[in-house]
């Protein structure tokens, strides 16, 4: 299993690396090679959101019950 966290500044540039990256030879190039050899069984994506004022806080300042 991986992870991956990218960031982007809005939907709007999500989109348009998305558009560069479907017609970029290289990475057309990439994904058929991950398709054939089975690289990647699933695919899940999840949009969030930083909260104003808790990005890049360490966890211990947060009140951790653990």
């Amino acid at each position: 299993m991986g992870r991956a966290t990218v960031k982007f500044d809005s939907l709007a540039a999500y989109e348009a690396y998305r558009a560069r990256i479907r017609s970029d030879p290289q990475a057309q190039e990439n994904f058929k090679m991950a398709q054939t050899k089975r690289f990647v069984l699933r695919e899940e994506r999840t949009f969030v959101q930083a909260v104003d004022g808790a990005f890049r806080l360490a966890a211990s300042t947060l009140g951790s019950s653990l």
